[in-house]
């Protein structure tokens, strides 16, 4: 049997970081006569969980005239889809180029030219050839390098993107996987646009970028055994989390119902990972969630009985970054990963995270020590 490893994680965020007090007090400067909507914002900043966010738009907040703000400091008329995908290409690009080379850098045993296989991730936006091409030809990896890119499939698509690693390794062992999750939420905020789904966005989400290395070489440091992943997807929900593309930016759709949602279908999920591994909840050690939102990580801590502990990296990363959608469980993962010492007794680690449909993906991963550190 081949055994697949995570053998590094890296992350990156934009230059621009925002105390989220800051962002609040922003959007209530520009309510233009909307005053009702103070409490539903105050509300929504005050319990989100979060401190910190990073945004890749250059001048995000500032008084002036910039992507989003007219030179008297309102917001202007909403930036087209092309502009917004305009500033993706240009954003994006460095932020996937930097992040393969510092994952590539930081897993120790792999040089650019080991790496067989890239996968790229990213639903905030589009081009061709795109940022698998672009990291190929700005790292001068071999020609011969089969790429993929995961588009559109929001918050959840770094799990397919390991389990595809997963698979690449394990039909050929000699394979190195690179996987590049990056993505620009702050480029589809609604200025002007007063619904709640608009006020959530805007509350919630964040830019960042995270890199993996998977391969059945044997680590030489501490690393993460892949064992499974499974998929869910929850019955008459297809309209709960949705993610459209308009003339004026993508348009998300985040029910009220989706903490519930996932809560009422999440003993399923885990229970069935479990059982296909002969596996208990107790003999998983770490729990690294998507912290989606304070809710969805409060309702799944109190529907599996977990001690809240058990969660606090997933709301550490939460706190400090907010939801970077797909990047956001590898923040998370890294976290773990960057806590392992040398030599430590084998911990089960369960993974899971949520995107569109409402779709459900969880994996079942395991620390590794590697021989030499024995």
């Amino acid at each position: 049997m081949t055994n697949v490893y995570i053998h590094a994680i890296e992350t990156k965020v934009p230059s621009q970081g925002y105390a989220q007090g800051l962002v609040k007090d922003r959007i209530l400067s520009t309510l233009n006569g909307h005053d009702d909507l103070k409490p539903v914002i105050e509300g929504l900043y005050s319990h989100a969980g979060i401190d910190n966010r990073y945004f890749a738009v250059p001048g995000l907040l500032e008084k002036a005239e910039s992507f989003y703000f007219t030179k008297d400091g309102q917001w202007r008329a909403s930036p087209s889809s092309g502009e917004r995908n305009n500033m993706y290409i240009s954003e994006a690009t460095p932020l996937f180029v930097e992040t393969a080379r510092k994952t590539i850098a930081g897993s120790e045993a792999f040089s650019e030219s080991d790496i067989t296989h890239v996968i790229t991730v990213s639903c905030t936006g589009f081009f061709a050839p795109g940022p698998d091409f672009k990291i190929m030809s700005e790292l001068g990896l071999p020609s011969h390098v089969r790429r993929y890119h995961l588009g559109f499939m929001g918050c959840y698509a770094a799990m397919p993107a390991m389990r595809m690693a997963m698979d690449f390794c394990k039909a050929d062992p000699e394979a190195v996987v690179l996987i590049v999750c990056a993505e620009l939420c702050s480029l589809h905020f609604q200025p002007g646009k007063n619904d709640l789904d608009a006020i959530v966005a805007t509350a919630i989400f964040a830019d960042g970028a995270a890199g993996v290395i998977v391969s059945a070489k044997e680590p030489v440091r501490p690393a993460f055994e892949l064992i499974r992943f499974d998929t869910h997807l929850c019955k008459n929900s297809g309209q709960d989390m949705t993610w459209a593309i308009t003339d004026t930016g993508f348009d998300i759709k985040l029910s009220r119902y989706v903490p519930k949602i996932i809560e009422m279908d999440i003993q399923t999920v885990i229970g069935t990972i479990l059982q296909e591994e002969d596996l208990s909840m107790d003999d998983i050690g770490l729990w690294a969630l998507h912290p989606g939102g304070k809710a969805i990580v409060d309702r799944i801590e109190r529907q599996l009985a977990l001690s809240p502990d058990k969660l606090g990296t997933s709301r550490k990363i939460l706190r400090d970054f907010g939801n970077m959608s797909s990047a956001t469980v590898l923040f998370v993962l890294k976290d773990m990963l960057d806590g392992l010492n040398g030599h430590h007794e084998p911990s089960m680690v369960c993974s899971m995270a949520f995107g569109p449909g409402v779709t459900m993906e969880a994996g079942l991963l395991k620390t590794h020590s590697p021989a030499s550190l024995s």
